[in-house]
């Protein structure tokens, strides 16, 4: 995978691109017994078409009925409608509670996680621009991978398991009582 993504040239690999967020782009999913509280990016189309570039760089097959939204999650809630109230307060508090950002975006992160409940590492980069695979954070000197993103804990909060293990539980409960 590595290999194949490193030898892309052109298309959306080709230049980095700016990327942002604003409280106009909120968005909620889920359902009675879980919700999700998420922003769409704003990139004038760059992500959707540096996914399509991976997915067939990967040779990936590109399922119609699950369609790519990009999105950033910004919480999980107990139900959708805790995540709609929670949508209304930030549009109602405006710009000056959650204004814009914006970023540039020079790189594709590839993330590996070590089983459904472990945190996310950092596996490799690849640099937009023509740069190819990374071998060194922000351009520099080697780093070991995988790694963690600045700031990120090096282990996971004692507590983290069992809050997991019990939204788990209950997405399962859940599903066996749709199943009846």
């Amino acid at each position: 995978m590595v290999e194949r993504l490193s030898e892309v040239k052109g298309g959306s690999f080709s230049e980095p691109f700016d990327v942002s967020f604003s409280s106009d782009e909120i968005g909620v999913f889920g359902g009675p017994s879980r919700g999700v509280l998420w922003l769409r990016p704003e990139s004038g189309g760059r992500i959707e078409a540096l996914h399509a570039d991976i997915v067939k760089a990967l040779n990936l097959p590109n399922l119609p009925q699950r369609p790519f939204v990009p999105h950033l999650t910004i919480s999980h809630f107990e139900s959708r409608d805790e995540a709609e109230k929670a949508r209304n307060e930030i549009i109602a508090a405006g710009d000056e509670a959650f204004p814009r950002l914006t970023f540039t975006c020079d790189r594709l992160a590839m993330l590996q996680r070590n089983g459904a409940s472990g945190q996310f590492f950092c596996n490799q980069e690849f640099l937009l621009g023509g740069g190819g695979a990374n071998s060194g954070e922000g351009g520099g000197g080697p780093w070991e991978m995988p790694y963690h993103y600045p700031g990120m804990p090096k282990e996971e909060f004692d507590w983290l398991p069992r809050v997991r293990g019990d939204l788990n539980a209950r997405r399962r409960r859940n599903k066996h009582k749709k199943g009846k």
